[in-house]
């Protein structure tokens, strides 16, 4: 008897979970994969007391291939619990892959809008053309165990986008506002260029063209949109690629990303391949809506596809992926069969109009065995590979230098006003160094997981996530300052 796709998966997930008992890489209290690659988390919410998190996942093709959207679920966001892959790329809408999508709550009910992606070859070269679909389902609660979803139903297609886009859409998050509904695409333009669309809907099924908003920035793809309020400020968050192999024809594209390989021997040229940022959006309403400046998400390594939900106590969320998906890395643990990970979940807040990022406040529910120690001048700590650092920095510390594992270090020039975090030892794997501006530093916050590292900066005015793949069992420390107190934590989940 032929095993369904769904069967086919399940026997790969068991076959490698021998392979994960020694896995010197496996996150802990990282959301990673069971096997394969994960990509954007998408359809993040909370209902009824259960958050959810849809994430494409590609268990069969580890460099990214969209076969499914695998679920996590979680009662306190600290713990998540795997549940399987209740969407499968396996209709004409969506064969060649499920991509990033978000969900709208209607009281318990969900409608988890994604985007399908289906290739249709040319005949007269060997171009592809890509076509999107977003495509609705409709997820009813049952129990923690189980949910019932509905059938798939494209409720845009291609031609619906707009008559500029080259046929690449990606997206799309939706929201409700009053009693009306609200969509957000990611489109590339037939000559270059990107811009988002906005449509609305008073049923949830037939969505109608609202606005667009060009972007300035030139890429080659634009993906992964997310918009949200902050304190009653609209914001935009969107990611930006470059793919140096793609063909500038209409409607063509020869592959997806690629590695920009050149990037590698390049210190913090991020805008020469890639972005992750938001706009914060001027307007009143969306009618007159016009992007602000942008600003970064996070100056580390390994950050794509954000994606924000609101939950029951009103916080706005944010969880990514701690991964880049164009290869600009080399990640060891794709020999283990697996790559990428997701972030801890962070609340986000504004503060003299700057956004900030912080780990959610039950995060320290985690903390075991505090220590603290004052440093003068020099201090090594040896920590399990689940932990948190918490250095403070009095205004007359001249030198803030963290080294971990002689692997990756942490380096603030006040004179200068210059933060740096960089690999040594060709450790990096291709992560190389990264350099911001930083007018002043009073604590550098540090979460530790086997194979991650996670920087806040003065309580989250700046963040730096990257992957770190050491030898040693146990992380090592050294601190150096002549004034500072470095508190730590065992993190157990």
């Amino acid at each position: 008897m032929k095993l369904s796709l769904r069967e086919h998966i399940f026997n790969i997930e068991k076959a490698h979970k021998k392979r994960r008992q020694v896995d010197p890489y496996q996150q802990k209290y990282h959301v990673m994969p069971p096997v394969g690659g994960i990509y954007e988390p998408s359809g993040l919410c909370d209902c009824d007391g259960d958050y959810y998190v849809f994430i494409q996942y590609s268990p069969m093709d580890i460099d990214r291939n969209g076969q499914c959207f695998s679920l996590y679920k979680s009662r306190d966001l600290l713990h998540f619990m795997y549940v399987g892959v209740p969407i499968i790329a396996d209709q004409n809408i969506d064969k060649d892959g499920v991509f990033s999508g978000s969900t709208l709550m209607i009281g318990k009910e969900m409608y988890f809008y994604y985007t399908g992606k289906v290739i249709q070859q040319a005949e007269s070269n060997e171009l592809e053309r890509y076509e999107f679909n977003t495509i609705v389902v409709k997820v009813s609660k049952d129990s923690y165990f189980n949910d019932v979803y509905s059938d798939k139903l494209v409720v845009l297609k291609s031609t619906d986008y707009n008559e500029m886009a080259s046929g690449r859409v990606c997206g799309p998050k939706v929201w409700q506002e009053n009693e009306a509904h609200f969509m957000v695409h990611a489109v590339r333009l037939i000559n270059g260029g990107g811009m988002i669309l906005f449509f609305t809907s008073k049923d949830k099924i037939k969505w109608e063209y609202k606005k667009k908003l060009d972007v300035k920035e030139e890429f080659d793809i634009f993906e992964c949109p997310d918009f949200f309020y902050l304190d009653n400020k609209p914001i935009l968050s969107i990611n930006m690629l470059n793919d140096p192999s793609q063909d500038q024809s209409m409607n063509s594209f020869r592959n997806d990303v690629k590695s920009n390989v050149e990037y590698i021997t390049r210190v913090n040229k991020t805008s020469d391949d890639y972005k992750v940022g938001y706009y914060f959006i001027e307007g009143k309403s969306i009618d007159d809506y016009v992007l602000g400046e942008f600003h970064e998400w996070d100056k580390g390594f390994d950050f794509y596809a954000p994606q924000t939900f609101m939950d029951r106590n009103e916080r706005v969320i944010m969880i990514a992926l701690m991964g880049i998906p164009n290869n600009l890395y080399i990640n060891p643990t794709k020999e283990l069969g697996w790559q990428h990970c997701l972030t801890i979940p962070r609340e986000l807040a504004l503060k003299e109009g700057k956004l900030f990022q912080s780990p959610i406040k039950e995060f320290e529910m985690l903390r075991k065995n505090g220590q603290s120690e004052i440093i003068k001048e020099e201090l090594e700590v040896i920590l399990k590979n689940t932990s948190e650092i918490i250095l403070s920095y009095a205004k007359e510390s001249r030198e803030c230098n963290v080294d971990i594992n002689n692997i990756l270090k942490l380096i603030y020039d006040r004179k200068k006003q210059k933060f740096s975090m960089k690999f040594v030892g060709g450790m990096g794997y291709g992560r190389s160094k990264r350099e911001i501006r930083l007018k002043h530093l009073s604590e550098i916050r540090i979460l530790l997981d086997s194979s991650s590292a996670e920087i806040f900066l003065n309580d989250g005015e700046e963040v730096l996530t990257t992957r770190i793949f050491k030898r040693e069992k146990e992380y090592v420390v050294k601190v150096r300052s002549n004034s500072a107190s470095l508190k730590w934590w065992d993190i157990e989940i």
